[in-house]
């Protein structure tokens, strides 16, 4: 993507992250994956880190 359409798809991507970020009680979501479960939790972040290292990625080309 280039030009304005690439700017529109970053801050769409930013404020979506923001939202989403801010919608979730940190407690609760920490709570809620230690009652899943430790390995629940630990795919869950692995696959997290995961979603947030391809995001960055795909805007740092």
């Amino acid at each position: 993507m280039s030009g304005k359409g690439y700017y529109i798809a970053q801050f769409f991507v930013i404020v979506t992250l923001i939202t989403i970020s801010l919608s979730m009680a940190g407690c609760d979501v920490i709570g809620g994956i230690f009652k899943a479960g430790i390995w629940t939790g630990l795919i869950l972040i692995v696959v997290l880190v995961g979603v947030v290292a391809l995001i960055a990625r795909m805007f740092k080309k």
